[in-house]
């Protein structure tokens, strides 16, 4: 089974030289399309993502990128891993009040529970009512939806 370090080191290596060659993308596809490789499927996923055409190539930290092509740069394959992989491509914030920030402290200190939710200025009330309620029902089902890369 390709773990999430495995395939992120597999993308590094193809992007190691200048350039990402028909060949290498064609084996990157196939790698992450075929069933003959086992990965999680977030991680699938996430290689999907950074190898296939996605919108959300489109830009990356606010500046022009693209889906990943033949004779694409290895830059471009890197900024994808980073952007998929790693999270480094937040979106851009036109409130001066906010920023990003690394997140410090404990996910549960319990265990979820509907108390835990709290909204904040975003209008996701909708969202929070449900995660509150499955909460107050199925604590597991919360703790599955987060996975702990083990990288920060």
């Amino acid at each position: 089974m390709l773990n999430r370090t495995e395939v992120m080191a597999i993308l590094r290596s193809v992007g190691s030289d200048s350039v990402v060659d028909a060949v290498e993308l064609n084996d990157l596809r196939t790698l992450v399309n075929s069933t003959q490789y086992v990965m999680p499927s977030h991680v699938r996923g996430l290689a999907l993502n950074t190898v296939t055409d996605n919108p959300a190539n489109l830009r990356f930290q606010g500046q022009a990128a693209g889906n990943l092509t033949a004779g694409a740069s290895s830059t471009l394959l890197n900024r994808l891993g980073d952007k998929w992989f790693l999270g480094v491509d937040v979106p851009g914030v036109t409130l001066a009040s906010l920023s990003y920030r690394a997140a410090t402290g404990t996910l549960f200190n319990v265990g979820p529970s509907l108390t835990d939710v709290k909204q904040g200025m975003v209008g996701d009330c909708y969202f929070l009512a449900a995660l509150g309620s499955i909460a107050s029902k199925n604590q597991q089902a919360i703790r599955d939806i987060f996975d702990d890369n083990g990288d920060g």
